[in-house]
């Protein structure tokens, strides 16, 4: 018997030091914040363009430009960006939703501050036919799948795929830079029409 493995999603998991930025973000930016669907999150949508977190910025920018390269590998010319980018508060017995980003090719999370049981949950995107009751887990019949995270680490995905952050338990706040990603260049091929130009 032989089990081939189909489509993996890649999960792209680095550490960044937030040494320099976790200060900033908790004395100044907080302040600055609107309720969301179960948290709460920075007015400012376009965080990573602030002078301050230029270096952060560069940082992350290294790490997408490695996904593209070495995960999505195409020989098209074009450059990732990143469009928009937040701050997210989660603080006890709050939640992020169950969401993906719609108009965006590459999400991420960069994680400023944790606690010991801070998680993000991921959904397979196939539906389930039928509702088994599972004798064992493994990675061919789970429809979702915990990651814990700690601060730091940095997480990119493909934008479609399903995510949320279950209810918060404990005391402290869990804060989380969130972005998203789309090309600028060429993609496509003229010959099979599916060129596409993008300023």
């Amino acid at each position: 018997m032989k089990i081939v493995k189909l489509f993996p999603t890649p999960l792209y998991i680095t550490k960044i030091n937030t040494l320099n930025y976790k200060k900033i973000i908790l004395e100044d930016t907080e302040k600055n914040i609107t309720a969301n669907e179960g948290n709460t999150t920075s007015e400012n949508n376009y965080i990573l363009d602030k002078p301050e977190f230029k270096d952060l910025r560069k940082k992350i920018d290294l790490e997408i430009e490695n996904y593209f390269k070495n995960i999505i590998n195409s020989s098209n010319d074009f450059e990732p960006f990143i469009t928009q980018s937040w701050l997210n508060f989660t603080k006890q017995k709050q939640f992020h939703h169950k969401h993906n980003h719609p108009n965006s090719i590459v999400s991420g999370v960069f994680y400023v501050q944790t606690d010991e049981d801070d998680r993000i949950t991921f959904f397979k995107n196939s539906k389930d036919f039928f509702g088994f009751n599972l004798k064992n887990k493994n990675e061919f019949n789970i429809n979702h799948i915990y990651l814990k995270v700690t601060d730091g680490m940095l997480v990119l995905f493909p934008s479609d795929l399903f995510h949320s952050v279950p209810v918060k338990e404990t005391s402290g706040t869990r804060v989380s830079l969130s972005f998203n990603t789309f090309i600028k260049g060429s993609v496509g091929d003229k010959g099979t029409l599916t060129y596409l130009k993008i300023e």
